[in-house]
Order: C-alpha cells, then structure tokens, then sequence
C-alpha cells in the first residue's frame, strides 16, 4: 500500500471529553492515514500535555502537535489543514468521537468514488450521554434553497460536515472563517459550488451536544452565516458558482419560508 492519501486534523480547545475522543482515534481499526492534533492555547492550560501524551498510542502512520494560537474554531482548523501533506483531509472536534470503522470506510469511498468531498452519518450524544441516532445524516442531500434561507431560521437540520473529508486543494481555495462562529456551515456552502458532494450512508461520527461549548461561544459580531444571509451574499454565492458540474449536489426542494 502506498502513502496516507488522508490526514485526520483533531482540534481541541477543552480538556472536556477529550480523552474519550482521543481514544476513538486510538481505536481505529486502520493506521493507513496520517494526525495532526491541534492545541488551542487560548483554551485549557493541559490540552497540549494531554494530546502529546497520547500521541504515541495513536492508530496513524505519522503524527504531528501544533500549538495553535487560535481562539476560533475556524482558525485551528485552518492550522491543522495547512500541515496535511496528503491530498484529503478530514476533521474531528475534540469533543467528538468516531466509530472504530471511520476512517476505514473514508479511505474505502475515497478509492472507489469520483467525489471531492465526502460526508458521513451522525450520532448526536446528548447532554445526559445518551445516544441519538440521526438517521436522515446518513442520506442528507442538501437543497438548493439553503443559500436563500438560513435552515436555522425553518428548523432544517444539515448534515454535510460530520464526519467530514475533502480534498485539501478546496480548502486551499476557500479556508474556514477565522473570525467567528458559524465557520462550518459558511465553509460548506462554499464547498458545495466547488467539487462534487458525496454521502457515505455510515453513521461513523458521533457529535456531543453539551451545553456550554466552544463551538457556541458568542463573538460580538455575531456568527457569520447571520450577516451573511441577511446581506443576501450566499444567494448571489450561487448564482454566481452554480453550474452542472455540482448541480448533482442537491435535491430542488422548494423554499419552506
């Protein structure tokens, strides 16, 4: 077998629930792709100690620590993206987990699909610990009216960044916000009019919902998908990318408004 074609960036800012997703990584029952971890050092003092300590049990052919001086979701990321040397790039927060079989399965859709970006089916661990499987992640086909419609704003639920993998060169030519929250959702509304949008119908990636995370921390701004919808931004996004190259990548739903 040849080289990683995929590096896995794990981004850490609390020391909560950490060792659990540390250890979802260890249990991966393939070593074939490479790690960066990610400290953010704006966060918990002990983060960099915990993931350095850990590094040498991780289920990867290479490893690598950064200290980031982040303080946004969006800018640690871009770190651990910048230090991938492989053509793929997946991500896992640090308060999340991945089934044994994750990145197996990445590696598997990555050899045998056409596809630039590649997203999984997702497990929501509730505030109590319990499991709640969403089902429709694992066949989520985003609709076109999203770039009209917040799908906060009408209790649509989108599922096209977790487990997430994509080619690094779209990254490359559009990173995650560094600014605010909201840098998932305004990263693949990008993404979407860039490469070619693929499900893998596997729910591998479990997504803790807990109160009090940093993915929810308020910024004086506000998060950027708001100001962006309301300026009317990602509606002239589309009509400026959308082509039939990337039409496949959605279902025509009509606006729920």
């Amino acid at each position: 077998m040849t080289g990683p074609v995929v590096t896995l960036v794990v981004t850490a800012h609390h020391l909560r629930y950490l060792t659990e997703s540390l250890i979802s990584v260890a249990a991966q029952t393939t070593s074939h792709f490479d790690l960066v971890c990610c400290a953010d050092t704006t966060g918990d003092s002990q983060v960099p100690s915990l993931l350095e300590a850990y590094l040498s049990f991780a289920a990867s052919r290479s490893t690598r620590l950064l200290r980031v001086n982040g303080g946004t979701a969006g800018r640690v990321r871009n770190a651990g993206f910048a230090a991938a040397h492989t053509e793929w790039v997946a991500y896992l927060d640090g308060d999340d987990v991945l089934r044994p079989d994750a990145m197996a399965l990445v590696l598997a859709a990555i050899d045998d699909d056409d596809a630039d970006i590649i997203s999984t089916g997702m497990t929501r661990i509730r505030a109590d610990g319990a499991p709640e499987r969403w089902a429709a992640s694992e066949t989520y086909q985003p609709p076109t009216w999203i770039y009209d419609t917040d799908p906060e704003s009408v209790g649509h639920p989108t599922f096209f960044n977790q487990l997430l993998a994509i080619r690094r060169s779209l990254w490359a030519e559009h990173p995650f916000d560094e600014t605010t929250n909201g840098e998932d959702i305004d990263f693949m509304l990008h993404q979407l009019l860039a490469g070619r949008f693929r499900k893998l119908p596997a729910t591998v990636y479990g997504y803790r919902d807990t109160a009090g995370s940093f993915s929810t921390r308020e910024f004086d701004g506000g998060d950027i998908c708001t100001a962006r919808y309301r300026s009317g931004y990602y509606r002239e996004l589309f009509e400026r990318r959308y082509t039939d190259a990337v039409a496949g990548n959605f279902r025509q739903d009509d606006d729920p408004r």
